[in-house]
């Protein structure tokens, strides 16, 4: 299913994907790129977490959460790829809870200064019937 973003997405607007629990803000968006975020779930985001502690990241799962608290989890949306991903950047550039970034973030995507990062791209999967 493609998505046209004018239909499903507005700045500020909460959209859920598909097989995920949490609903993530719309923070800014073009024609093509859509940049939307959450905060970090203790629960939800186990995974992700254990994942850190077992690439010797952090020590343990507390260390990892509490060293990741403030940081959001994000997603950069390509409609025309029908895609979503993180950015391409070893240590990101941007705080994708700050509308101002995440403008910035758009506008570098828009150029070509800043991609989706092709190791962790999947399908785009909203699920229209929480929106």
């Amino acid at each position: 299913m493609v998505i046209n973003k004018n239909n499903i997405f507005k700045v500020g607007q909460k959209v859920y994907f598909k097989d995920e629990k949490l609903a993530y803000n719309v923070m800014a968006l073009s024609n093509r790129y859509a940049i939307v975020s959450r905060k970090l779930h203790r629960r939800v985001d186990a995974p992700l977490l254990h994942h850190r502690v077992a690439m010797a990241t952090y020590v343990n799962f507390t260390e990892a959460f509490i060293a990741n608290k403030h940081n959001p989890v994000y997603s950069l949306i390509d409609f025309q790829e029908n895609s979503r991903s993180s950015d391409n950047l070893v240590f990101s550039m941007y705080d994708y809870f700050q509308a101002s970034d995440c403008q910035k973030a758009i506008k570098d995507l828009e150029s070509g200064e800043l991609m989706l990062s092709d190791r962790n791209k999947i399908a785009l999967a909203i699920d229209v019937e929480k929106l």
